[in-house]
């Protein structure tokens, strides 16, 4: 289980970190591609986050 929790949190350290670099990324640019790469990014954290709070009190009230 501590395994799966480091995961979890591994991956979204990555994907919170991951918009630092977008700053320097001469692919993608600074325009409109950009903040959608930043909303990509941003909605996957987010997502991460509801499904790790989602699968703690799962459970949490499992009893596991």
């Amino acid at each position: 289980m501590l395994n799966q929790i480091t995961l979890i949190f591994s991956l979204m350290t990555i994907f919170i970190a991951s918009p630092v670099y977008a700053h320097h990324d001469e692919i993608v640019g600074d325009g409109l591609e950009h903040e959608l790469f930043h909303a990509l990014l941003w909605g996957v954290a987010i997502a991460g986050v509801f499904v790790a709070v989602r699968w703690y009190k799962r459970n949490k009230n499992n009893g596991g």
